[in-house]
Protein backbone atom coordinates (compact mmCIF):
# COMPACT_ATOMS: atom_id res chain seq x y z
CA UNK A 1 0.00 0.00 0.00
CA UNK A 2 1.24 3.74 -0.61
CA UNK A 3 1.05 3.92 3.27
CA UNK A 4 3.19 1.35 3.99
CA UNK A 5 5.36 2.80 1.29
CA UNK A 6 5.86 5.91 2.20
CA UNK A 7 6.36 4.84 5.85
CA UNK A 8 9.60 2.34 4.70
CA UNK A 9 10.40 5.52 3.28
CA UNK A 10 10.58 7.97 6.18
CA UNK A 11 12.21 5.31 7.91
CA UNK A 12 14.89 4.68 5.84
CA UNK A 13 15.51 8.67 5.02
CA UNK A 14 15.67 8.60 9.20
CA UNK A 15 17.85 5.51 9.09
CA UNK A 16 20.18 7.36 6.86
CA UNK A 17 19.86 10.70 8.83
CA UNK A 18 21.04 9.01 11.91
CA UNK A 19 23.82 7.26 10.26
CA UNK A 20 25.20 10.76 9.27
CA UNK A 21 24.76 11.84 12.82
CA UNK A 22 26.78 9.08 14.62
CA UNK A 23 29.48 9.86 11.29
CA UNK A 24 29.08 13.56 12.58
CA UNK A 25 29.63 13.03 16.45
CA UNK A 26 32.58 10.85 15.83
CA UNK A 27 33.80 13.84 13.86
CA UNK A 28 33.31 15.97 16.62
CA UNK A 29 34.66 13.67 19.16
CA UNK A 30 37.99 12.94 17.38
CA UNK A 31 38.03 17.08 17.40
CA UNK A 32 37.08 17.31 21.30
CA UNK A 33 40.07 14.43 21.81
CA UNK A 34 42.92 16.61 19.94
CA UNK A 35 41.58 19.81 21.47
CA UNK A 36 41.79 17.83 24.52
CA UNK A 37 45.52 16.92 24.04
CA UNK A 38 46.42 20.61 22.94
CA UNK A 39 44.71 21.92 26.15
CA UNK A 40 46.87 19.25 28.67
CA UNK A 41 49.88 20.23 26.69
CA UNK A 42 49.34 24.01 26.84
CA UNK A 43 48.48 23.27 30.48
CA UNK A 44 51.81 21.78 31.14
CA UNK A 45 53.76 24.56 28.78
CA UNK A 46 51.90 27.21 31.41
CA UNK A 47 53.29 25.42 34.51
CA UNK A 48 56.70 25.29 32.92
CA UNK A 49 56.46 28.77 32.22
CA UNK A 50 55.45 29.73 35.65
CA UNK A 51 57.99 28.04 37.39
CA UNK A 52 60.56 29.74 35.02
CA UNK A 53 59.30 32.79 36.06
CA UNK A 54 59.37 32.53 39.87
CA UNK A 55 63.19 31.29 39.46
CA UNK A 56 63.61 34.36 37.22
CA UNK A 57 62.06 36.44 40.12
CA UNK A 58 64.56 35.13 43.47
CA UNK A 59 67.23 35.63 40.34
CA UNK A 60 66.10 39.16 40.07
CA UNK A 61 65.89 39.69 43.52
CA UNK A 62 69.37 38.68 43.99
CA UNK A 63 70.91 40.89 41.65
CA UNK A 64 68.46 44.04 42.63
CA UNK A 65 70.03 43.53 46.23
CA UNK A 66 73.73 43.82 44.63
CA UNK A 67 72.40 47.03 42.79
CA UNK A 68 71.07 48.28 45.71
CA UNK A 69 73.90 48.02 47.87
CA UNK A 70 76.45 48.89 45.10
CA UNK A 71 74.26 52.05 44.64
CA UNK A 72 74.99 52.55 48.64
CA UNK A 73 78.68 52.81 48.07
CA UNK A 74 78.62 55.32 45.33
CA UNK A 75 79.77 58.64 46.07
CA UNK A 76 77.30 60.94 46.14
CA UNK A 77 75.17 63.25 47.69
CA UNK A 78 72.28 61.45 48.96
CA UNK A 79 74.53 58.41 50.17
CA UNK A 80 76.59 61.13 51.99
CA UNK A 81 73.81 63.01 53.42
CA UNK A 82 72.50 59.24 54.52
CA UNK A 83 75.73 58.21 56.44
CA UNK A 84 75.88 61.62 58.47
CA UNK A 85 72.19 60.71 59.34
CA UNK A 86 73.81 56.89 60.39
CA UNK A 87 76.50 58.87 61.83
CA UNK A 88 74.22 60.80 64.07
CA UNK A 89 72.18 57.59 64.89
CA UNK A 90 75.55 56.04 66.20
CA UNK A 91 76.34 58.84 68.52
CA UNK A 92 72.95 59.77 69.53
CA UNK A 93 71.13 56.24 70.12
CA UNK A 94 68.02 57.92 67.90
CA UNK A 95 67.15 59.88 64.90
CA UNK A 96 66.90 63.98 65.30
CA UNK A 97 63.90 65.89 65.97
CA UNK A 98 61.78 66.83 62.87
CA UNK A 99 60.92 70.40 62.70
CA UNK A 100 57.31 70.54 63.17
CA UNK A 101 56.59 74.23 62.08
CA UNK A 102 54.18 74.84 59.40
CA UNK A 103 55.11 75.74 55.73
CA UNK A 104 54.80 79.16 55.48
CA UNK A 105 53.25 80.39 58.53
CA UNK A 106 56.26 81.26 60.50
CA UNK A 107 55.40 79.12 63.41
CA UNK A 108 56.59 76.36 65.33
Amino acid sequence: SDTLSTAYSQRDATVQERKQLRKNKRVVLSDLKALREQFYAKKKELLEMNSSLKANSKKLGGWNRKVFDLELQESCPWNDKLQKLRDYVGENGKLPELNKRKRGSGEE
